[in-house]
């Protein structure tokens, strides 16, 4: 059994993705919710988003659009199986779900650490190169507390930092490690790298909203954080927003 089928079984049709015959966003809140209450700090989530699918529709029609998004959910979808049962070695238990135009999410069951929600991402990305898909993928374990929405945008940004440093045409090692430093540092103190011109404005935005709201200074992580950004500025002077 395929896991389209298999998502077809279990997903009503109303809650199936048309094009792509993937569940859409509705079963992927109840899963990622059930999770949330039952098993929280055991599972993930993985982001994906399609590059250059505009650039297709303008150039190529919107049908070669639609092809390279089917593309990718029947490469994701044959990832993932719901029941541990039907899965093999290297299949991700869990759901995936269309949750955008361009946009998909995978929610991954018993993970427990990053690095191994990374070694996971790793291979779906793999399995979409060899298709020939470019797309961009982002992962974050749940830390126990955080809310869907949370988790969610720390996946995001994960993503969004991966996507940063494979656009750029010339960059060095310690510009890499210091850019992705910075998406977790930034994750961590509940910042967006894409609402700011650079990581610093960010902080100090971030600063001046809570002082109008509490009239209190930044909390002592966002102080660390803020610190170690600026340390880290200095190994990322080519930075600029997307």
């Amino acid at each position: 059994m395929t896991s389209r089928e298999d998502f077809a079984t279990l997903v009503a049709p109303e809650h199936l993705d048309p094009m792509t015959g993937i569940p859409n966003l509705a079963p992927l809140n109840e899963e990622l919710d059930y999770l949330l209450e039952y098993e929280p700090g055991t599972f993930g989530v993985i982001v994906a988003d399609a590059n250059g699918l505009k650039k297709k529709n303008d150039v190529e029609g919107h049908e070669a659009g639609n092809e390279f998004v089917i593309g990718i959910a029947e490469v994701l979808a044959g990832s993932v199986r719901h029941n541990r049962e039907d899965a093999s070695e290297n299949d991700i238990i869990g759901l995936v779900a269309r949750t955008g135009g361009d946009e998909f999410v995978i929610a991954v069951r018993n993970v427990h650490t990053q690095e191994e929600l990374e070694k996971i991402t790793g291979r779906v990305k793999q399995r979409l190169v060899e298709k020939d898909l470019s797309v961009s993928l982002g992962c974050h374990l749940h830390d126990g507390t955080q809310t869907k929405s949370e988790l969610l945008n720390a996946a995001d940004m994960d993503m969004y930092v991966k996507k940063r440093v494979a656009s750029l045409e010339t960059i060095n090692f310690r510009q890499a490690v210091a850019l992705k430093m910075m998406g977790r540092i930034a994750t961590v103190a509940g910042l967006d790298l894409r609402d700011a011109p650079n990581l610093l404005s960010a902080i100090r935005e971030r600063d001046q909203e809570r002082e109008s709201r509490t009239a209190r200074a930044f909390s002592a992580g966002s102080q660390t954080a803020r610190a170690a950004l600026s340390a880290l500025s200095s190994a990322w002077s080519g930075y600029r927003p997307l």
